[in-house]
């Protein structure tokens, strides 16, 4: 066919045809061959609408087009005409440009040549281009996994211009790709601060969650934009998609932004990210909460009530993230952790050492035994211990030692206690370092004899220990004098261990004749149940609690706890009860006399 120049009418008319034939792509292909495309019937205009039109097939349709020996004919001529000369004479400019790579991103199909041009050109389009080109551009790059350092940094260069005149969705794209290829954008989200009122109020959930997540992922602050996001926080959870919702709860989490009114909203409204989101989006979430250590036990009763679906479906990753949360906010989730211990063959199978970490954690907060998983972990221990980091190995042991599972899981503590003494103390925390201080002290008491830590080693724990203090509050005050009127003689905050770890852990009211022990509970030692209409901290006893009386009295001690509700109680006692007794304060010496009667002190 005729290569001769045609009028601009004959290629919009060439370009009507391909609409009209979107919807087959065999059709798409066949006319595309048909017009002889290397005779000079398309331009620029057309290849780029021939692209972005088979861009849209997807699944089988996508597979089988790519398979067609039509295509790759095609994609090869596209990129020999785009690459013969100066990408400024192709189509429409950069407009044309960038409709083509972003329908190969779409087509998953990258191009080395075309790709290649693009960044090398990259100052002339996204000096040239609008903003919607510049960030299909940029999208299109970051989807297919493709470096292109000259177009970010020609995105910086322009950014003022590029926020300021950019539709949400533009700058959302844009931000995600520098994200998604970790590349540092410090001049585009200074722009968006500027921006940010505008693009919160004229942008859809998913740009919104789009443009925060990228900010936590590159580590820009961008409170300006987390405080518009603040105060659309009810639109936003009314209106997002679960991964819209998740994402940002994420971000500011991640940030470490407080975000009161979107927590809030996200509490009261738990069914959009439970029951309509995916495992991932719930995992999120719940990580966001937790990290934030905002109460969401409307949240957490949701997940529970879709424990064995989130074990079933999420991956080792979402499943670690939500038993750690339940566990740093102290939730009694029974279902929730036996639904992940029924989990824990896939767990250990394709987890990482950190998300089989959090687990344990999570099991030894809330001080439930698991059946599985540590058998489980038991069966390849020493391919997991040889993978662990130290803060795997510190987390491990001490979940093991917190549940009272020295002896049963013997094997398994030893090999992580023998990883964790042959490394050198300045590669623990110091909290890690406490940790193994407890593992050393459980395990002992527990009968597991350990071999010693090494002297540096050592030093490091004792030195960490010595630093771990624990305080008190107005209520020991009132019930040490009430105890001492009670006629209990006994010291305060007596230290029970002996030898390296003396003061590390300490009674709060102790006779130590008698080896009593009496212990005040405030609401940190207990869980709060998931229950409608359970009040936060009135569960039963938290792991680090159980785990601490265990230890008293396998010590020789006898333990008696004062529960704080029970002081509520008594200071909220009814007026006739109060008076029957002789006054509050032989009211509460009475209820410590019961107490104390109960481990047969007579009072």
């Amino acid at each position: 066919m005729s290569s001769s120049p045609k009028s601009k009418g004959y290629y919009i008319g060439i370009n009507k045809q391909i609409g009209e034939l979107q919807r087959d792509w065999k059709e798409l292909l066949s006319f595309a061959d048909r017009d002889a495309l290397e005779g000079g019937n398309f331009n620029g205009m057309n290849y780029s609408t021939l692209v972005s039109k088979l861009g849209r097939f997807r699944g089988r349709e996508l597979s089988a087009m790519t398979s067609d020996k039509r295509y790759p004919e095609l994609i090869k001529t596209v990129s020999r005409v785009m690459t013969s000369s100066p990408l400024s004479e192709f189509g429409q400019g950069a407009r044309s440009v960038a409709t083509v790579v972003h329908g190969l991103a779409k087509l998953k199909q990258p191009n080395e040549a075309i790709m290649s041009q693009v960044n090398e050109e990259a100052a002339w389009l996204v000096s040239s281009g609008d903003p919607q080109a510049t960030a299909n551009t940029a999208w299109a790059f970051a989807k297919l996994g493709v470096p292109a350092p000259d177009l970010f940094e020609a995105i910086e260069t322009r950014a003022e211009f590029l926020i300021n005149r950019g539709e949400p969705q533009h700058i959302s794209n844009t931000v995600w790709a520098f994200a998604t290829m970790n590349v540092k954008a410090p001049e585009l989200f200074r722009a968006i601060e500027k921006q940010a009122p505008r693009i919160v109020k004229e942008s859809v959930p998913q740009n919104i969650a789009n443009t925060a997540w990228a900010a936590a992922t590159l580590g820009h602050s961008a409170p300006a934009l987390f405080g518009e996001i603040e105060t659309s926080a009810s639109f936003l959870v009314k209106e997002g998609y679960p991964q819209a919702i998740a994402n940002t709860a994420w971000a500011a989490a991640t940030l470490g932004h407080c975000a009161p009114a979107l927590f809030e909203a996200i509490e009261k409204h738990p069914l959009r990210v439970v029951k309509e989101g995916n495992p991932q989006a719930i995992a999120n979430t719940a990580w966001a909460f937790a990290t934030m250590d905002v109460e969401a036990p409307e949240l957490f009763r949701e997940i529970e009530k879709r424990s064995e679906f989130f074990a079933k479906e999420g991956t080792p990753q979402n499943i670690a993230n939500t038993a750690w949360a339940c566990g740093k906010l102290k939730y009694d989730a029974p279902k929730l952790l036996d639904a992940v211990d029924v989990a824990s063959a896939r767990l250990m199978q394709s987890g990482t050492t950190q998300a089989v970490s959090n687990v344990a954690l999570a099991f030894a907060e809330v001080g439930l035994k698991p059946i599985e998983f540590f058998n489980c972990l038991e069966k390849g221990k020493e391919a997991f211990v040889k993978r662990a980091d130290e803060q795997v190995i510190a987390n491990v042991s001490w979940s093991l030692v917190t549940l009272g599972l020295a002896e049963e899981n013997k094997a398994l503590l030893q090999l992580l206690w023998a990883r964790a003494i042959e490394t050198d103390a300045s590669k623990f925390t110091s909290g890690e370092l406490v940790q193994l201080v407890q593992v050393d002290v459980h395990a002992r008491a527990s009968g597991v004899e350990l071999p010693p830590a090494p002297p540096g080693l050592k030093k490091g724990m004792i030195q960490a220990a010595k630093l771990t203090t624990e305080s008190s509050s107005r209520f020991e005050d009132e019930y040490s004098a009430l105890l001492a009127e009670a006629g209990f003689k006994h010291e305060r905050e007596v230290q029970f261990l002996e030898g390296d770890y003396a003061g590390f852990l300490a009674i709060d009211f102790a006779c130590k004749e008698r080896r009593i022990a009496v212990e005040f509970d405030g609401p940190s030692h207990y869980l709060t149940e998931l229950k409608k209409g359970a009040k936060p901290n009135h569960g039963r006893d938290n792991g680090r609690t159980t785990a601490k009386r265990r230890l008293m009295k396998q010590m020789g001690w006898k333990v008696v706890n004062i529960d704080y509700k029970d002081n509520i109680m008594l200071d909220t006692a009814p007026k006739e009860k109060v008076e029957e007794h002789g006054g509050k304060k032989e009211l509460k010496i009475k209820y410590l006399r019961n107490l104390l009667k109960q481990v047969g002190v007579i009072l």
